[in-house]
């Protein structure tokens, strides 16, 4: 399976603005892993400064930051572990790229396949957390 195909299997919350900024980390890590693909056939590593890498963790900073507002006003009990987990995935995410970049001058596919593994997990793990808790869980009021 692809990297493109995998990023595009994105499970959908049915709540639009969260829904959207999936896509469009999905779309933001497809980008990078096209571009990584076509600027050095074979070498496979790109030329993303420090600036594109905080432009990265940016967008992830501001999903997180609204999922987890959106959670919380739902009364969801398991805020605080989920948004742990977003503290050490930004972590992860910006030690791992910043590592890189500055060892090797850029950042590599495997890096982007490792990126897309982490978010894919993240996403898939947290969906099913959030419909055990919504649909079979939650008191109903």
């Amino acid at each position: 399976m692809s990297l493109i195909h995998k990023i595009r299997e994105i499970p959908c919350l049915n709540v639009i603005d969260l829904d959207r900024e999936h896509q469009e980390i999905a779309n933001l890590i497809e980008k990078i892993a096209l571009k990584t693909l076509n600027l050095e056939k074979g070498m496979l590593v790109s030329v993303y400064s420090l600036e594109d890498i905080e432009d990265v963790v940016k967008v992830f900073e501001g999903h997180f930051r609204n999922e987890e507002l959106f959670i919380m006003k739902l009364g969801y009990p398991n805020c605080d572990q989920h948004n742990k987990e977003h503290i050490d995935l930004l972590k992860k995410i910006k030690e791992t790229m910043i590592r890189q970049h500055h060892l090797e001058g850029g950042i590599s596919i495997g890096t982007i396949f490792s990126l897309n593994s982490w978010i894919q997990k993240h996403f898939e793990d947290e969906y099913q957390k959030f419909v055990n808790y919504f649909c079979l869980e939650k008191p109903k009021e």
